[in-house]
């Protein structure tokens, strides 16, 4: 699964830029709910509640999620998933009602759900 995990997020990979003020970020980040769907059917999704932040990926009839404790500072989230015994840490930035998220250099685009 844990290939599954990095094939979805390095295959949806969407290489952009942008700035914003750092101020808020973090209330952005986990202020809503993101997703993203791709033309393949794969699909990525973002929530939080309280103090818990949850990765879902689905491709190909296949599901992971990334679920646990989180902690997060103007760039950066990092989830902690005790089912899964890892620590996943990505880049973040949002961007009005779209979310770049990144890991390892790659980023993919996700977004804000109303």
């Amino acid at each position: 699964m844990k290939k599954f995990v990095g094939t979805v997020i390095f295959s949806c990979i969407l290489l952009l830029t942008g700035c914003q003020s750092r101020s808020g970020y973090i209330d952005e980040l986990t202020g809503y709910a993101w997703q993203a769907e791709f033309k393949g059917g794969g699909q990525v999704s973002l929530s939080f509640s309280g103090d818990t932040a949850a990765l879902h990926l689905e491709n190909g009839g296949e599901s992971e999620t990334i679920k646990g404790k989180y902690l997060a500072d103007q760039s950066q989230l990092i989830i902690f998933d005790p089912s899964l015994g890892q620590n996943y840490g990505f880049d973040y930035t949002p961007q009005g009602d779209t979310l770049l998220l990144g890991m390892n250099g790659s980023t993919v685009t996700l977004e804000k759900q109303k």
